[in-house]
């Protein structure tokens, strides 16, 4: 893990939190993962300005999490999104500082819609006559014309047929 951390740093990636299942209502479990990243991290002299990632499984309650990654330190947040769909469930791809319905405040966090998860669309993904493409498609030119951000998690294990890798290339060649 220590290898892929500097691989992954050394080619330009951000590191980023994906902590526990459970962790999305624990300001004590996000702190101590968000803890143990940055000190091994450290030790291995990956140094980054900004961090952030998302929630496992995208599971999110709000005030609970961003409250959480807050506090912990966390620039950022991308785990506002649909599990089972594509699309602006935040109601926007723009980043938005979030707020803290409790404490009736901004907070520090800011938020990173997440726009498309492949795995909303893997069963499609198999389909000859897929429009998988043609959906993502038209959400890269809805955040375009927007002049937001297009947002998209795709999961490693979701590029081994080459039906998903060509898809895959497909979006970054169009996202660029």
């Amino acid at each position: 893990m220590r290898q892929l951390i500097r691989t992954a740093h050394d080619r330009g990636h951000e590191i980023g939190l994906h902590p526990s299942f459970n962790s999305f209502c624990s300001r004590r479990d996000v702190a101590e993962e968000f803890s143990l990243l940055r000190a091994q991290c450290e030790r291995l002299g990956v140094r980054q300005s900004s961090w952030g990632g998302r929630q496992h499984y995208l599971r999110w309650k709000n005030p609970n999490t961003w409250a959480a990654w807050d506090q912990a330190g966390l620039d950022y947040d991308s785990s506002v999104g649909y599990a089972d769909d594509v699309g602006f469930r935040c109601g926007t791809c723009r980043e938005y500082t979030v707020y803290d319905l409790v404490e009736r405040r901004p907070l520090q966090l800011r938020e990173r819609p997440l726009i498309v998860m492949e795995c909303a669309l893997s069963y499609q993904l198999e389909r000859p006559k897929s429009d998988a493409f043609g959906r993502i498609s038209r959400l890269i030119d809805q955040c375009r014309r927007m002049r937001g951000n297009f947002t998209m998690l795709w999961h490693n294990n979701n590029l081994l047929t080459e039906a998903q890798r060509c898809c895959y290339e497909q979006i970054l060649q169009k996202a660029a």
